[in-house]
């Protein structure tokens, strides 16, 4: 009878746990873009055909079948030209809005967005995918 109870207990947290556990999951977005075949003659590094932009994005919820021209929130994001990088942690960083679409399966079909960091000496960083 000790051993049933306490395999019980085992078992109520261990629900417990997971549904604490379950609540809290993320979905992590991410995009790599074709490598560069031309960068400005002002661009830093003269090796851009082997840079591309990539950025990933996390929210609190999948996002949904069907989604049509729907700006989202995200928890955090990062992006990169393959030459600088900054995130949502970086100090004077700017997503403008995210726009998403989706298909009738969830998959992402489009996304588009702009990342902005300000403040520095150099020139701003804009990213704008699609």
């Amino acid at each position: 009878m000790k051993a049933k109870t306490i395999l019980n207990l085992l078992s109520v947290l261990f629900i417990a746990s997971y549904g604490v556990a379950h609540a809290a999951d993320t979905y992590t977005y991410s995009f790599t873009g074709p490598y560069y075949q031309y960068a400005s003659p002002s661009w830093p590094d003269t090796n851009y055909t082997s840079q591309r932009v990539t950025f990933s994005f996390t929210v609190a919820s999948q996002i949904g079948d069907n989604v049509t021209n729907t700006i989202i929130t995200p928890i955090s994001w990062s992006v990169s030209d393959g030459y600088e990088s900054f995130n949502s942690q970086t100090a004077n960083s700017t997503l403008l809005p995210l726009n998403v679409n989706s298909s009738s399966t969830g998959i992402l079909e489009d996304v588009s967005f702009a990342a902005v960091l300000t403040g520095q000496s150099s020139p701003s960083l804009d990213f704008h995918g699609g």
